[in-house]
């Protein structure tokens, strides 16, 4: 739930078995952070097929800064106007607990709605909001309003360690299913739990690596 330094820019490039992305991040007012990926997927339409590139623009808004007793609270739009591969929407809040612990916990729809998903609570606000529109988007470039916040939503969570001055440990539960790849059989989801640590050893480079899905090691640097 946190944002970036006013104005800072940032590159990662990582990815597992057969996606690899690379985003470019930047904190367009001292709230407001956009972020755009560029995405290639191996064999994404099935076993055989040929490599697939993929656009997408994510937003995510600091709606409230952490406070000594209150966490950060943020709400994000994934892939809001591409294809709808990684179309995603959520409300987040993480609170620092001490000077090492910091845990995050939040609620999804889209792509982090679909693990252990439940009834769209902003059903009680019109029946629009209880179901979403599948499927992808032709080429993308147009906003994807009729899928924000719409369909089931799921709950999400985990936590940071400080291990040291540059060493960081990571646990989440994931409410990604990776539904679209596993159903093409390119992708093998076996676990919620994914586990990672990142290594930062100067304030403007970091390495990660984790073990997601339970089933995949992913790597990435950022800059």
């Amino acid at each position: 739930a946190y944002a970036l330094p006013d104005a800072e820019l940032g590159m990662t490039t990582g990815g597992f078995n057969n996606q690899q992305r690379v985003s470019l991040s930047f904190q367009v007012t001292p709230m407001l952070t956009g972020s755009f990926r560029y995405a290639r997927f191996d064999e994404i339409r099935g076993p055989g097929s040929d490599d697939t590139f993929d656009r997408s623009f994510d937003l995510h808004y600091q709606m409230l800064k952490e406070g000594a007793l209150t966490p950060a609270v943020a709400v994000g739009l994934r892939d809001f106007m591409g294809t709808g591969r990684y179309s995603g929407e959520y409300v987040v809040a993480s609170k620092q607990l001490g000077p090492s612990l910091r845990v995050t916990g939040g609620l999804g729809w889209g792509r982090l709605g679909s693990y252990n998903g439940f009834s769209n609570p902003l059903g009680i606000l019109g029946d629009e909001f209880e179901t979403r529109p599948d499927g992808l988007v032709g080429s993308g470039g147009v906003p994807l309003a009729d899928r924000f916040f719409r369909g089931n939503a799921a709950v999400f969570g985990g936590f940071e360690w400080q291990a040291s001055e540059a060493l960081t440990l990571l646990a989440e539960y994931s409410s990604d299913a990776y539904r679209r790849e596993t159903d093409l059989g390119v992708v093998e989801y076996g676990s919620p739990f994914n586990f990672g640590l990142r290594y930062r050893p100067r304030p403007d480079f970091e390495l990660s690596a984790s073990y997601i899905l339970g089933t995949e090691l992913a790597l990435s640097g950022t800059i």
